[in-house]
């Protein structure tokens, strides 16, 4: 199989969804589009999907790809028998940061030079397309590729003849790239006469003006440039202002990190579709579990069909009567070193619950609201059995079937639900868990082949702990000292407030900040909170933290509250669930950027 073969056997077609939906919407095509996401988040891989020699293998074998084939069908980029658009792909590389050195070239130069760079670069890819389309892999076969360029563009050549064919347009884009890069390398000093004062490529480089024998090849280039957050913050103004201002005429598609923006368009992640441009974030929504399911499905087919990750993940696991037993065991060992307070609430649970389970899960209820109570003070008389309800809520029992299994070392983490749920906004995640799991199925299909494959709950769990401990590891090396010690700071906050002491009546995995309206220069402050602020615009470019906006207190104010990525909260054995939230000072959550404390949870733990 090729490179291009094993990709459509990968791809999934629900990974397209953003992309379909905007196209519904009547703004994907003729447009400028951003598309972002953390790393890992699938951009490349989307703009992958689109390339010629992917288009054209759908297209050749439409029945084993027929639900890839249907889903660009419906978008308008492939017909029966014809590729309607096709992606001319360019990379961001060094070259164009380069241009950013002052004491060679001025702010102008350097603004010509990149147009320049830019226009070139994206006809030769053009090219590359067409001759992936028409099979015309040989330089001189380009001569066969009649072009006709709109008057516009032809007066971009001038003095010289405009391109009749594509050798001679490749010929002039080729000519321009190698007196640039020689510019750059050698800082030759340039004048104003070198490079371009617009983007013209981009407005008027039509896929429909080249025809072999008379027959247009395609209608529509798809202008893709991957890895913009690698361009500088000024280039990447240039790029902005040039595109929206001039009003493109062709589909045009940047991807890029949330590396270059500020902490402002971080918070709140919404998508965007707008008059002169559209933004597409690759966040979760309701679509992405159905996409990551796809992924998992096909991934299992490629590599061992008698494998199915889907099928060989214990899903759900009873706790067996010992380990019941266990729970209501330790919880009343709690609840009686405060003296007999509780012994008729003790009562109403062995009289009013049947089952193991409940009184295990009602014992630990009433554990919670005892730790709870005598936090805030010691209680005067004794609860009577008429007050069960009232002290032992939904809420709290709830709460205790979240961390009970944490508290005593029993699974938390197995089955593909869990799985998606770790994988916040990030295919790439959820692929190394999967790989980590599929990995062990693996081993136990070599060491007993004819046994049927079922991995326990037990092992997911501790594979996927030790998995999310090595990516917080990589933390400190990838994203540095500060930031890795806040992330190490609020997950053990996190813990403190989820375990200790029945602190808390749900499980906490995020924060708010309290004095929000001075944060990073939105009234004066006396607080330098510059370096805060650089590491949450850190966190959330790199998928460690996501927002959600809800509304709490007086007046229902609203408040952006700042979540552990979920596989974090895998590296703390925390709940995966949303909700619990502190409220925390500017001051408090610098201090976590200085140094790792050390975090009391409490004798749960």
């Amino acid at each position: 199989m090729t490179s291009d073969d094993v990709f459509i056997s990968l791809f999934s077609e629900a990974s397209l969804y953003k992309l379909k939906d905007l196209s519904e919407k009547g703004g994907l095509w003729g447009n400028l589009t951003y598309i972002c996401s953390a790393p890992g988040g699938g951009k490349t891989t989307m703009l992958r999907c689109f390339s010629p020699s992917v288009l054209q293998k759908v297209n050749n074998n439409k029945k084993d790809n027929d639900r890839l084939f249907k889903a660009l069908k419906g978008m308008g980029v492939i017909t029966s028998n014809k590729i309607q658009r096709c992606g001319v792909y360019l990379l961001t590389n060094r070259s164009y940061s380069d241009l950013e050195d002052e004491e060679v070239f001025t702010k102008p130069q350097a603004r010509r030079l990149l147009f320049a760079l830019l226009n070139v670069r994206f006809t030769l890819v053009a090219i590359k397309a067409l001759q992936t389309i028409t099979n015309m892999e040989e330089y001189e076969q380009l001569g066969e590729i009649a072009y006709n360029p709109p008057l516009d563009l032809k007066n971009r050549f001038a003095p010289n003849p405009a391109p009749r064919n594509a050798k001679e347009l490749f010929d002039w884009a080729a000519n321009i790239e190698r007196k640039i890069t020689e510019i750059i390398e050698t800082y030759e000093t340039t004048g104003e006469s070198h490079g371009h004062d617009s983007l013209f490529i981009l407005n008027y480089l039509h896929a429909s003006d080249f025809t072999v024998k008379g027959k247009t090849i395609v209608e529509d280039f798809i202008f893709q440039l991957d890895d913009c957050h690698k361009l500088s913050l000024t280039q990447l103004e240039f790029l902005r202002q040039e595109l929206v201002e001039t009003r493109i005429a062709n589909t045009v598609w940047l991807a890029m990190r949330y590396d270059k923006f500020t902490y402002k368009e971080l918070v709140p992640k919404t998508d965007m579709v707008g008059r002169d441009y559209n933004i597409i974030r690759l966040e979760q929504d309701n679509k992405y579990e159905t996409m990551l399911g796809s992924i998992m499905e096909k991934r299992s087919n490629l590599s061992r069909p008698d494998i199915k990750l889907n099928n060989s993940l214990e899903e759900s696991t009873r706790l067996f009567d010992e380990q019941l037993q266990s729970i209501i065991e330790y919880s009343r060992k709690d609840i009686a070193t405060r003296q007999p307070l509780y012994d008729e609430l003790l009562a109403y649970i062995d009289e009013n619950f049947e089952s193991l389970q409940d009184k295990a899960e009602q014992t630990f209820g009433l554990m919670l609201f005892a730790q709870r109570e005598h936090k805030g003070g010691y209680p005067l008389f004794p609860h009577e059995k008429t007050a069960y309800e009232e002290c032992v809520r939904d809420d709290v029992v709830k709460l205790g079937k979240q961390i009970a299994a944490s508290v005593l070392g029993y699974p938390m983490y197995y089955g593909t639900d869990v799985l998606k749920d770790l994988s916040t906004n990030n295919t790439e995640q959820f692929i190394s868990f999967c790989n980590v799991l599929y990995e062990q199925l693996l081993t136990q299909k070599l060491l007993h082949p004819r046994k049927t494959l079922l991995l326990p709950a037990t092992t997911q769990d501790r594979l996927i702990k030790e998995e999310c401990k090595k990516k917080l590891k990589r933390v400190f090396t990838e994203q540095g000292k500060g930031v890795y010690n806040f992330i190490v700071n609020l997950g053990g906050f996190c813990r403190s407030q989820t375990f200790q002491l029945g602190s808390s009546y749900g499980a906490v995995t995020g924060f708010a900040i309290k004095d929000v309206e001075s944060l990073f220069g939105g009234v004066d402050s006396l607080i330098d909170d510059s370096r805060l602020e650089d590491v949450l615009r850190i966190c959330l470019a790199n998928n460690l933290l996501f927002t959600k906006d809800t509304k709490q207190g007086e007046k229902d104010k609203e408040w952006t509250v700042f979540y552990l990525n979920r596989w974090v909260c895998g590296a703390f054995s925390l709940p995966l669930g949303l909700g619990g939230w502190r409220k925390r000072t500017i001051n408090e959550l610098s201090d976590w950027i200085k140094k790792e404390e050390k975090w009391d949870t409490g004798i749960l733990m």
